[in-house]
């Protein structure tokens, strides 16, 4: 009984320590690498997918990574219910991870986690875009949808038989993957940008640094709106 109490608050160690300026900077980067790769027609799986004239460019958000941390503490590999996740704002959407390592986790491990979300673009196909349909692809599409601009993710591990086993669990907002929506709007880069954003050079009027190219950064919410539809 003491082992397993000492195992429990070596993982709530664990947990508390991985989530850090450092880790929430990575998981955006990684998000927003892919979501440019896609945005700037640079993607060739799928059929060759077009440039998305809409993509937004993702933030952390602390409200949706809270929720996800309670959810991978459950320790097991299912989603929860929409309204176990839901906040105020908008609609959440989610993509889980599992893994197992003979070994504790690494910071760099969550490359490979998100990569895996987004590695499903192999079994996409670009008539799906618009209306999107329901596959087996839900991780890949969540992380490239235009719309989700905000996403929060928590980590827990447990030791079991030698082995590490990990789940990574990233809320997005507002959701994504919406039966007969729109997953992005196919056309030149940052043609469609909504207001309240900037794009490029239009980022550089602002006096705003734009990080990636071809996506849209929301620069006042006061005056942002988005459908998902």
């Amino acid at each position: 009984m003491m082992e397993r109490q000492v195992q429990i608050l070596l993982t709530l160690l664990f947990v508390t320590l991985a989530v850090s300026n450092a880790y929430k900077q990575l998981v955006v980067k990684l998000h927003n690498e892919y979501r440019q790769k896609v945005a700037t027609g640079q993607e060739r799986h799928a059929g060759g997918l077009p440039p998305a004239a809409n993509m937004l460019e993702m933030v952390w958000d602390n409200e949706l990574a809270a929720v996800a941390q309670k959810h991978a503490e459950q320790c097991k590999f299912e989603h929860d219910c929409n309204e176990c996740r839901e906040v105020d704002r908008f609609i959440v959407g989610q993509n889980i991870y599992e893994g197992m390592s003979s070994g504790p986790p690494k910071h760099s491990d969550w490359k490979p986690m998100v990569k895996s979300f987004y590695d499903e673009v192999s079994m996409f196909d670009k008539s799906y875009i618009k209306p999107y349909v329901f596959g087996a692809w839900g991780h890949f599409s969540q992380v490239v949808w235009a719309t989700s601009w905000r996403v929060g993710c928590g980590r827990a591990t447990f030791m079991e038989d030698g082995w590490y086993t990990t789940f990574l669990v990233c809320n997005y907002g507002p959701a994504g993957n919406m039966y007969d929506g729109e997953m992005y709007k196919a056309g030149a880069p940052c043609s469609a940008c909504p207001s309240g954003t900037c794009c490029g050079s239009s980022c550089q009027r602002h006096g705003i640094q734009a990080d990636y190219r071809g996506l849209c950064k929301v620069i006042n919410e006061n005056n942002f709106s988005i459908s998902s539809k």
